[in-house]
C-alpha cells in the first residue's frame, strides 16, 4: 500500500511540474508580444504618429491595452490564481 501512495503522488508531482511548464510557456509568449506592444506604443508615442483616427493610434492602443492584460495575467499567476482557475478547470472536465 505504502508504494502505490508513493507512485500515486510522484505522478501527480509530474503531472502538477507538466502543466507549469505549459503556462510558463504561455507566459513566456505572452510576455514577448507585450514587449513588442509596449515597443510599438513607445515608438509611435515618441514620434509623434498617434494623431486621431489614424491606424498608428489604434495600434498605439492595442499595444498598451496588450501590456495592461499581461500585467493582470502576471499577477494572477504569481497570486495563485491562474493555478486555481486551471485545477478547477480540470475538475469540472473530469466531472462531465
Amino acid at each position: 500500500m505504502n508504494e502505490e501512495v508513493k507512485e500515486t503522488v510522484l505522478k501527480l508531482s509530474d503531472y502538477a511540474e507538466t502543466i507549469n511548464q505549459k503556462i510558463k510557456i504561455k507566459l513566456f509568449w505572452l510576455t514577448i508580444a507585450a514587449l513588442l506592444g509596449m515597443i510599438a506604443f513607445l515608438v509611435i508615442e515618441t514620434l509623434g504618429l498617434n494623431t486621431p483616427d489614424s491606424l498608428y493610434e489604434y495600434i498605439a492602443s492595442a499595444g498598451l491595452g496588450l501590456d495592461f492584460g499581461m500585467l493582470i495575467v502576471i499577477t494572477m499567476y504569481l497570486s495563485g490564481v491562474l493555478g486555481k482557475i486551471k485545477a478547477r478547470r480540470m475538475k469540472l472536465k473530469n466531472i462531465h
